[in-house]
């Protein structure tokens, strides 16, 4: 993406988790301010991350507002949890439909992981330690053939347990490819991530505003205490960015409905 899709996107994630304009604290449960270990929200939980490579198709889609909505209308045709982030991406709560498949699959080993699987080999991963995943990359796989046959486009899939962590693994392999992210490989990528900015949900300004005390990269804001973000941003927007840190978002799937 570009630096006009960036700019919307942190927009997009800001008004959804980082509200970096406060300044007053809020009351928030401190918890352990040291949030040193790298958590995953619930293992179950399986969400797809599309970023459709529009690059030959913007000027068409400009001029053409109406195809804009295409892609979104086809995705939900599969899942009804479809949120759309920005003007080629769109999350996908798959769960459900994970769980339905799972329920008739007699074997975990009778399958195997789609795509990439982040810092590791394919080979190197059991299917049984992560059925709900692979299975996940297989949703993924399907539907990314689903598009380019019915849309004639193409695009990268991030599969993972959370929003955030699917969306830095759609980025992981370009172009026209996708990417599973297992739970102990979390660390690996917030660690890779070169800087604050590339964090999903924290914007240039804030950025900026975690610079001034100090912090620059992902391990800083890990180890940053609680307390001393609370001062900067309140308790609020402190507790989410320490969240972020380490993979972890409150925002589930919000289905955007049905396209006008």
């Amino acid at each position: 993406m570009d630096n006009s899709e960036d700019e919307v996107d942190d927009i997009e994630w800001k008004s959804s988790f980082v509200d970096s304009a406060s300044s007053s604290p809020a009351a928030a449960s401190s918890g352990n301010e040291d949030q040193r270990s790298i958590r995953c929200q619930d293992p179950d939980t399986v969400i797809l991350h599309f970023d459709l490579d529009f690059f030959y198709a913007q000027g068409e889609m400009i001029r053409n507002t109406a195809l804009r909505e295409v892609p979104l209308e086809l995705l939900m045709s599969y899942c009804p949890l479809v949120e759309r982030l920005g003007f080629d991406e769109n999350f996908m709560d798959i769960t459900e439909m994970v769980e339905r498949r799972l329920a008739q699959t007699m074997e975990s080993d009778s399958f195997s992981f789609k795509g990439h699987i982040y810092s590791q080999s394919s080979t190197d991963v059991k299917v049984s330690s992560y059925p709900r995943l692979a299975l996940g990359s297989h949703f993924a796989a399907e539907l990314r053939k689903a598009i380019h046959s019915k849309l004639n486009l193409i695009g990268c899939a991030g599969i993972a347990t959370s929003k955030l962590l699917a969306k830095l693994m759609s980025g992981a392999f370009k172009p026209n490819q996708q990417t599973t992210l297992s739970p102990e490989n979390v660390g690996d990528i917030l660690g890779s991530l070169n800087g604050l900015c590339k964090v999903p949900g924290v914007g240039h300004q804030t950025a900026k505003r975690l610079h001034a005390l100090g912090l620059v990269s992902v391990q800083d804001l890990q180890l940053c205490p609680l307390h001393d973000l609370m001062r900067e941003f309140g308790g609020r927007s402190a507790q989410c960015l320490k969240n972020l840190a380490v993979g972890i978002i409150e925002s589930p799937v919000t289905s955007s409905g049905a396209p006008r």
